[in-house]
């Protein structure tokens, strides 16, 4: 229960002392109202304004708390605190525009114990809600994509080891499938790893970050993806229009770019081509990959940099992609306070542009 004293005489001590108490219910960060018995404001914090999208400026002193918030819920929770049903309610709500809101209410009282209002304090839980639901759909779809191939694996080799094949062209041809199942699932855990280490270097701020030239980090990466660009007969390109150095983690950014590369040439055909662009606009640094392959649909662009999104998933599983590829490339350029985007038509290519900021 929260106490409030009352004195016969008011003095600069006690005026002090509510001073004290004004300042310290606008620095907290959770939000408090304090109502009295007819349900009417007598007090609330800045923090709680904003929970509620309330106009700082607008004077809500002694209005019905029903008349300011008009939300049946947290009206029923003051209602029974008043009429002594409880001392104490927590709950959860979820308003209309998706905020999560835990609530703790309690009697207000002096400290003869007699209640003058109500007391509560509320907390937006939305982003941690929405962290549980990420969490929650991860786990069910690391589960999903880690079982895919292992059932795969142990059908094919209990096929094998009950004897049931004994033409060694089709035990080849077996195991050869074992073989690239297995090549998936390590690219599934090496990319996981990747993401957890770029996540935790960007909590953690532990990030090397200097002042590069992004020219090398692109050739690099064009060199590392030589190699199976060869192999599918497709020419790289590259268009230095415009450049500046920039900081960045050169280790991430080649990374990134080697992603988008490898994508890249993964979905095009062969004896096709992928251009790789440096330019600035405005007050950013892009770098930009195209292909010619057979594009994206619109509907999928908000979805494609999520983790194991894919558009075509039987393609990507067949070309060996691990659906972390473009998640790993967006927590690079978020760290590099940057972003990356897709322009695509179906049919007409893909072009992935990585954002970074100047200066």
């Amino acid at each position: 229960m929260f106490i409030f004293k009352k004195r016969k005489k008011i003095s600069s001590d006690l005026l002090n002392q509510k001073n004290i108490l004004k300042s310290l219910l606008y620095s907290m960060k959770e939000g408090v109202l304090i109502t009295d018995l007819s349900g009417n404001i007598r007090e609330m914090n800045l923090t709680f304004m904003n929970i509620f999208n309330l106009d700082p400026h607008t004077d809500y002193y002694n209005r019905p708390v029903s008349m300011v918030l008009q939300i049946p819920e947290i009206e029923n929770i003051i209602a029974t605190i008043l009429a002594e049903k409880s001392g104490l309610i927590e709950e959860d709500l979820r308003l209309i525009d998706r905020k999560y809101l835990n609530i703790k209410a309690s009697q207000f009282v002096t400290d003869e114990n007699q209640m003058i209002g109500v007391l509560l304090v509320v907390n937006d839980v939305s982003r941690m809600k929405e962290l549980e639901g990420m969490r929650r759909t991860f786990a069910a779809n690391i589960s999903h994509e880690l079982r895919t191939p292992l059932t795969s694996i142990q059908g094919y080799v209990e096929t094998i080891l009950d004897g049931k094949v004994s033409d060694e062209k089709i035990q080849k041809k077996f195991l050869q499938v074992v073989y690239n199942q297995t090549t998936r699932l390590r690219s599934i855990i090496d990319d996981l790893m990747s993401l957890s280490k770029i996540e935790n270097m960007s909590e953690s701020g532990d990030l090397e970050m200097i002042s590069g030239d992004i020219e090398e980090v692109v050739k690099a990466a064009i060199l590392q993806c030589e190699e199976k660009a060869k192999q599918k007969k497709i020419n790289i390109s590259l268009m230095i229009i415009e450049k500046k150095k920039v900081k960045m983690n050169i280790r991430l950014l080649e990374q990134a770019v080697y992603n988008l590369l490898d994508n890249a040439i993964k979905f095009s055909k062969e004896e096709s081509a992928v251009d790789v662009g440096v330019n600035i606009l405005a007050n950013e640094l892009m770098v930009t990959v195209a292909d010619h392959g057979s594009g994206i649909l619109k509907k999928h662009h908000q979805r494609i940099f999520e983790r194991f999104y894919m558009v075509d998933k039987a393609r990507s599983r067949e070309l060996g992609g691990s659906g972390l590829g473009l998640s790993i490339v967006k927590h690079i350029a978020q760290i590099h306070r940057g972003r990356v985007d897709v322009k695509s038509e179906l049919d007409s290519g893909s072009e992935f542009i990585i954002y970074l900021p100047l200066g």
